[in-house]
């Protein structure tokens, strides 16, 4: 998943590095990527995801409030309920 748009870290292993950080994603963007992403799993594979990682564009850490938001929508039994 993704946390920011952009990134601003310029890590030499990263393409994300030459995009400008943009923005942090908010607790609810981060959360609506991974509802997507679990829909079409279920579209294409009939199951549910079972794990998740923070890769996608930008440095989770520096996000960090919103991450911790995220994951526990993500893991509330009233969210998506993946532990």
């Amino acid at each position: 998943m993704s946390s920011q748009v952009g990134c601003s870290l310029t890590c030499s292993f990263c393409a994300t590095g030459f995009l400008k950080r943009e923005r942090n994603l908010t607790a609810a963007e981060i959360y609506d990527q991974v509802v997507l992403i679990n829909q079409q799993s279920n579209d294409s594979v009939g199951r549910n995801l079972s794990n998740i990682v923070f890769m996608g564009m930008g440095e989770p850490l520096m996000n960090y409030n919103n991450v911790i938001k995220a994951i526990d929508m993500i893991t509330s039994p009233t969210g998506l309920g993946i532990t």
